[in-house]
């Protein structure tokens, strides 16, 4: 009988705190986009150099800073 008493509340913690973690991701828009993620590994990404960089994401900005840094380290090792 004194089982029942630690049982209860653990079990009562535990669903409790996974209702919290079901509503937060469900606010927060975790299961928005269900089809994309398993359809994504099908499709090649393109390399750096060819990406579409019009819009202002970090991954181009990311690409440039290394492609720019990587230009100006094979200038200075020409030079020496």
């Amino acid at each position: 009988m004194e089982l029942v008493f630690v049982a209860l509340p653990v079990a009562l913690l535990v669903g409790g705190a996974a209702l919290v973690a079901f509503v937060w991701a469900a606010k927060s828009d975790q299961f928005e986009d269900l089809d994309t993620p398993p359809t994504r590994v099908l499709f090649d990404e393109q390399p750096a150099g060819r990406r579409n960089c019009d819009a202002d994401d970090g991954q181009c900005q990311r690409a440039a800073i290394r492609k720019e840094s990587h230009a100006s380290a094979t200038n200075a090792l020409d030079q020496h």
